[in-house]
């Protein structure tokens, strides 16, 4: 079956007789694109699927412009099923290529080639790409869909450069991505901020700063008792956080960042995933300028554990996402661990040490009055979270809290 869909689909770009149009190959292929699912499997197997789905720059240059874009989702559709019915994600990184190929190839402009797809075709691409292809890719590419654990970079990658070949003016349109921020879209809005802000003009910060303010205001989830919901909300945020944080800054954009996050604190409390936020971003600058505890004089000599240095890279949350979700909290309590010292040495150099130990001060005072009316299965975290605050005080003003 294989074999016989790759030798249809390789008489779509193969150069055509004289007196042959290759007709009967398109019509073929089309009404294999528009079958559903279940059918279309039966008949050519589950292994032939992404042959068809990267096929689609032969396949929409060759349609009329008035079937293109029914084809076009009925293929997208057709891979969003094979991950949900076959945890498969082939044709989705297939499905991806294809379209990157189409809209590379039409924005060469090579006065010596022939326009081989419409305007028309082309702008109903482009809208599909920031509609419903990132809705769907929210969803079914998520850190909580088991799938995608191990290969979303791929289906992300690709799909980040489509979104850096579509026209400012177009991406303008999409209510999709200009959508409020909620926990089903906010990993896909994260890795492509950086892509967004440089296309509109905006500040980056402005965007970053709007999805870490989400984080940050989330509250902490108590026991899970392996409830696989609080498991998948734990999970998003820490992943969607790992996401955000490589997002380059300047030094005054992380300074602002860091204020955001203990003002955010003071209203919210340290129940929320504010520190997890605060210890990853410090975690990715430090390691990012070579930061070392020798390196600023009349600054105590204090060793970190170095836990939380491990596998920092600008890629970090697809090679973490497909880790448990005990072992991620582990690896930020590493980060939060080794928060309080590499903090006071860059409040030092930004010369907010003053604005930052009261605030420390403040969230970890309020923070002790909820001892006695914390659970005992959200004690450990607490007890955590005012140990840091305390040791970010001390650190900064010598001043020992409790």
């Amino acid at each position: 079956k294989t074999s016989s869909v790759s030798l249809l689909i390789s008489q779509l770009k193969s150069r055509r007789r004289i007196g042959f149009d290759g007709r009967g190959f398109v019509d073929l292929s089309t009404r294999l694109a528009k079958m559903p699912y279940q059918e279309l499997t039966d008949l050519i197997g589950i292994g032939s699927l992404p042959i068809i789905t990267k096929a689609i720059p032969d396949l929409l240059n060759q349609l009329p412009t008035s079937v293109c874009e029914g084809v076009l989702k009925n293929l997208w559709t057709l891979s969003q099923d094979e991950i949900i019915r076959n945890s498969s994600i082939s044709s989705t990184e297939a499905f991806l290529l294809g379209l990157k190929k189409i809209m590379l190839d039409a924005v060469k402009n090579d006065p010596g080639s022939k326009q081989t797809i419409s305007p028309a075709v082309l702008r109903a691409l482009q809208k599909a790409t920031i509609g419903y292809i990132f809705s769907d890719l929210c969803k079914n590419a998520s850190p909580s869909n088991p799938v995608c654990m191990l290969n979303s970079e791929n289906i992300w990658s690709s799909y980040i450069r489509c979104l850096e070949i579509i026209p400012v003016a177009v991406i303008s349109e999409s209510d999709v991505l200009k959508s409020e921020i909620n926990l089903g879209n906010i990993y896909g809005i994260a890795l492509c901020a950086r892509v967004l802000s440089s296309m509109s003009g905006s500040s980056a910060s402005n965007r970053t700063r709007k999805i870490e303010t989400f984080i940050a205001c989330q509250n902490y989830p108590g026991n899970s008792n392996n409830d696989i919901r609080v498991i998948d909300q734990i999970r998003a945020v820490l992943v969607t956080s790992l996401a955000i944080a490589p997002q380059p800054q300047s030094e005054t954009e992380m300074k602002e960042s860091v204020m955001n996050i203990f003002e955010i604190m003071l209203v919210q409390g340290v129940k929320t995933f504010g520190l997890e936020l605060l210890a990853i971003k410090v975690a990715f600058w430090w390691e990012s300028l070579h930061v070392n505890e020798q390196s600023s004089i009349n600054v105590p000599v204090q060793r970190v554990t170095k836990l939380s240095s491990f596998l920092i890279a600008k890629n970090i949350c697809f090679q973490f996402q497909s880790l448990p979700c005990d072992v991620l909290i582990q690896f930020y309590d590493a980060c939060i661990a080794d928060l309080p010292f590499k903090l006071a040495l860059l409040c030092g150099r930004w010369r907010i040490s003053d604005d930052v130990s009261n605030r420390a001060k403040r969230i970890c005072n309020d923070g002790i009055r909820l001892r006695a009316t914390t659970p005992k299965s959200e004690a450990r975290r607490l007890e955590n979270s005012l140990t840091c605050l305390r040791d970010i005080v001390q650190f900064i003003t010598g001043e020992m809290l409790f």
